[in-house]
């Protein structure tokens, strides 16, 4: 049963993927449009804010991203993070923006709400690199699953 779900779910990713392929828009947006509040605060803007938060407090004691590790291991469980190795990911990545900025080819993914479903991360290092002018991949359609989009 689990080798169905695992095919099928692939599967509905390789169609999203085609779908997107076909129907995706790129263009440019502000990253304060992306973050506004429509109604209610959804889970990639609070990602967002955790992650700039996470930057603020490694800027200033250097002890690495706790609120990240926190909300990883409510969603994944302790056992199945790796605190240091996701510290030294988010740290390159914030070494490669003080380098070269924002790579264009790094969109951010928004569904056809406005609502961002793929790059908190890089989301959060804009923000604290005041670089709000972003990339942007805007698919035809909703789902609540990121990876899926």
């Amino acid at each position: 049963m689990k080798f169905i779900r695992s095919m099928a779910k692939k599967a509905r990713s390789t169609a999203y993927a085609v779908a997107d392929k076909f129907t995706a828009q790129f263009g440019d947006c502000n990253l304060g449009d992306i973050l506004l509040d429509r109604g209610e605060i959804y889970q990639n803007q609070f990602l967002v804010a955790s992650r700039y938060m996470d930057i603020l407090a490694n800027e200033k004691d250097g002890n690495g991203f706790p609120y990240q590790y926190r909300i990883s291991c409510q969603i994944y469980g302790a056992d199945k993070v790796d605190k240091e190795k996701d510290d030294a990911e988010y740290r390159n990545l914030l070494e490669s923006y003080r380098k070269y900025g924002h790579k264009k080819e790094f969109y951010l993914t928004l569904d056809n709400q406005f609502r961002l479903k793929n790059g908190n991360h890089r989301a959060a290092v804009n923000l604290f690199m005041e670089n709000y002018e972003l990339p942007v991949k805007m698919v035809n359609r909703t789902t609540p699953f990121p990876e899926r989009i």
